[in-house]
């Protein structure tokens, strides 16, 4: 067998940041696509592969105004690279599944969690009961996804170096307590622009989910010059405004379901607004084998009826 130390002292053996940026700029066909796969910058993606061809003593790819491809020696390095790299990321599975605590680390938003999540959570355990669960709110996918081995995201579905598993289409609505008065059901809800409107603050303004122009716009209703009603930094205080009878809310399925079923909200207008956004099982794509997130994923597919 081959003294792998000494020939990585003798400057034979590649880093493994080296061998990364070659296998992210190979499958992902550019340097800046690998870049942001890796979340380091362009110029470190170059030099990383410029060592490691300097090592080989030929390219790995072809550069030119158009961006780069993989050279002959290029294609049969990424392919031994691809092999050697999923050997280590199975065998650290393999130490992590025998070793480490069964502790399941899931990420999800406000009131995905509280209002879904949390309240069918038992049957998950009933299930799993060795796992241990943990729950990380964050209201943004790239909140949700750090340090979590799973999570349930919400957007367009396209992240870069994560692998997704669509839940869900955007279905939008208006709700309020049961006793709030509110306009006809049917029809257009032109009634609604003038009514005390609750939403959600946000730096997005309704580019990554439906906020009211949004759904004025969807249901053909001109969108008022000034909405009427309270602003809250996050959904759940938007909810909770709501229930307590002070104006109507969007509401976004399945996460306000179990408050539809038990009576505490009630739809203001049958209008459902819907985009290609929605719920996603999300983890990252270099992620190793992992029975507990599998379980997991098997468990909120069943319940999504996907």
């Amino acid at each position: 067998m081959r003294d792998m130390i000494k020939d990585y002292v003798r400057g034979d053996l590649p880093s493994l940041s080296s061998l990364l940026a070659v296998v992210a700029a190979g499958e992902r066909g550019g340097f800046t696509a690998a870049a942001q796969a890796l979340g380091v910058t362009q110029s470190a993606v170059s030099r990383e592969i410029r060592q490691i061809e300097q090592r080989l003593g030929c390219a790995l790819f072809r550069r030119s105004p158009r961006g780069v491809e993989l050279t002959p020696e290029g294609k049969q390095f990424l392919e031994s690279a691809q092999e050697g790299l999923q050997i280590i990321g199975e065998a650290v599975a393999r130490v992590r599944a025998q070793d480490a605590p069964r502790q399941l680390t899931i990420g999800a938003d406000f009131a995905f969690s509280a209002h879904w999540l949390v309240p069918r959570l038992p049957k998950f355990t009933a299930l799993e009961p060795q796992v241990d669960v943990r729950i990380i709110t964050a209201q943004h996918v790239e909140r949700a996804i750090a340090d979590c081995d799973i999570a349930i995201v919400f957007g367009a579905g396209a992240w870069p170096g994560i692998e997704v598993k669509r839940l869900n289409q955007e279905s939008v609505f208006p709700v309020c307590a049961p006793n709030y008065p509110t306009g006809p059901a049917d029809g257009k809800p032109d009634w609604l622009t003038e009514a005390n409107l609750l939403r959600l603050i946000d730096t997005a303004d309704g580019s990554d989910w439906f906020d009211w122009p949004g759904y004025f716009a969807a249901a053909g209703v001109a969108v008022p010059e000034r909405i009427r009603g309270q602003g809250y930094g996050n959904y759940p205080l938007v909810l909770q405004s709501a229930l307590a009878g002070q104006g109507i809310a969007l509401s976004w399925s399945p996460s306000i379901d179990a408050l539809l079923e038990s009576g505490q909200l009630k739809r203001a207008h049958n209008f459902t607004a819907r985009s290609t956004r929605g719920y996603f099982l999300a983890r990252p794509q270099n992620a190793g084998p992992n029975p507990m997130v599998e379980a997991f994923e098997r468990w909120v597919l069943a319940e999504f009826g996907a």
